[in-house]
């Protein structure tokens, strides 16, 4: 197991606080063995954050001994780094109790990271939170930690736990401070309150500024919100383009709700030319990502909308939604399941030469499944799907409905065996 700074210091900001001195790492030592506090910590995480370096190798646990040898003299930043250190199982096998000690002695020292940390832990046994905690975000918050910042402005706003009385106009000023030092989340938090009018006067051109703030920092909430304003023309001119830009930004961090709108426009042909393929593709992802998707439940993907624009599409001849509305009603989504109808739609694709409608007419009447068993009638279908040699096109398939590709191969390659073993 490799030690990277992934484990520890991406979330502590241990390199950041470690300026390694100029020169070579053997004058670092000889400051070091002469009992340079300074020197000892930056050795230590020198030797601690190598990224070539096992766990288990000599030069880690030197690392931990050089980052003691500081913690003992009191350097602050060695204490929380070494409390790391003995959390994460690097010193030794891990010990809590250590680390909760040298934690806490870098958090007396004013060390705001410590301090926030220790804050974080702040929780009795019914998991209220306790007055130590809140004065842990207190202490950090009044050194400038930004998350403390913001855990504070939290505690006065919901009085989390009873520990504060519940005071907006002090939970705004301390989310204010977070969002100013660039804090994601309360820049974000700033744009919903002023679109809402939350707490402050309405204004959805500050809502816009906010939301963008945060959305340049990669926060999906905030990117989706930033697309929907440049959607519906709030606080910025109406520009379906810039829309697209910021959806596609956020499906890539899996939020369900960007995906389900960008599927919407490519559905309607808003901002991005009309595709039936991409917006089954999206709606699918958006689908799949719903149940494991922080904050949002089924209600947020409007299954009936999306259906009935599907059956307006195959009023209109398109045999792509005639094969995506019979998915639908075999799937039950935003309709009733209906395997019945399902084949029926399946059909009318089938009949037009569309090799899934085709394999997928076939499994029907293999399984007897919303039509009458029959297995010359499946073989028939199987037959046509085979014909047009449909491999390159159901793994491409794959992709839209999510099917790992090596899956899709075994079940076509399968269905040419069926064939063949059936005629």
């Amino acid at each position: 197991m490799k030690i990277g700074k992934s484990i520890l210091f991406s979330l502590f900001t241990l390199l950041m606080t470690a300026t390694l001195c100029a020169g070579s790492n053997s004058s670092l030592i000889e400051k070091a063995n002469k009992g340079d506090a300074q020197a000892q910590f930056e050795l230590g995480v020198l030797y601690v954050t190598d990224e070539n370096v096992n766990k288990d190798d000599p030069l880690v646990a030197e690392g931990v001994e050089w980052l003691r040898k500081a913690a003992e003299q009191g350097h602050a930043k060695a204490q929380y780094n070494l409390s790391q250190c003995y959390r994460f199982g690097i010193a030794e096998k891990g010990d809590f109790d250590e680390a909760g000690k040298w934690m806490q002695k870098a958090a007396e020292q004013g060390f705001a990271e410590a301090q926030f940390d220790l804050g974080q832990r702040g929780f009795d046994e019914r998991g209220s939170r306790t007055p130590e905690g809140v004065e842990w975000f207190r202490k950090a918050a009044e050194n400038g930690h930004a998350g403390a910042q913001f855990a504070l402005g939290q505690c006065y706003e919901y009085s989390i736990g009873g520990v504060v009385e519940k005071n907006i106009a002090e939970a705004l000023e301390w989310y204010r401070k977070a969002a100013e030092q660039g804090y994601a989340e309360a820049q974000f938090d700033f744009g919903q309150r002023y679109a809402e009018g939350r707490g402050v006067e309405q204004d959805f051109e500050k809502a816009e500024e906010w939301y963008r703030k945060a959305a340049e920092q990669g926060h999906a909430f905030a990117q989706y919100q930033l697309d929907m304003c440049y959607l519906k023309g709030k606080g910025v001119k109406q520009d379906d383009a810039k829309a697209i830009e910021w959806f596609l930004k956020a499906t890539k961090m899996n939020h369900v709700r960007a995906q389900y709108r960008l599927a919407v426009c490519y559905l309607k042909g808003i901002g991005v030319e009309q595709n039936d393929a991409e917006a089954l593709k999206w709606f699918n992802k958006a689908n799949h990502n719903n149940l494991g998707a922080v904050g949002y439940g089924s209600k947020d993907i409007n299954m009936e909308t999306f259906a009935k624009s599907f059956r307006e599409r195959v009023e209109q001849g398109s045999v792509y939604s005639q094969y995506s509305l019979g998915w639908f009603y075999a799937k039950g989504l935003g309709v009733k399941q209906d395997d019945a109808e399902a084949v029926k739609w399946w059909l009318k694709a089938a009949e037009q030469g569309y090799a899934e409608a085709q394999y997928q007419l076939g499994v029907c009447y293999a399984e007897g499944k919303g039509i009458k068993q029959s297995d010359a009638e499946a073989l028939e279908w199987f037959r046509k799907a085979v014909e047009q040699n449909d491999l390159e096109k159901r793994i491409s398939w794959s992709r839209i409905t999510m099917e790992d590709p090596e899956i899709v191969k075994k079940k076509f390659d399968d269905l040419r065996l069926w064939v063949l073993l059936k005629e």
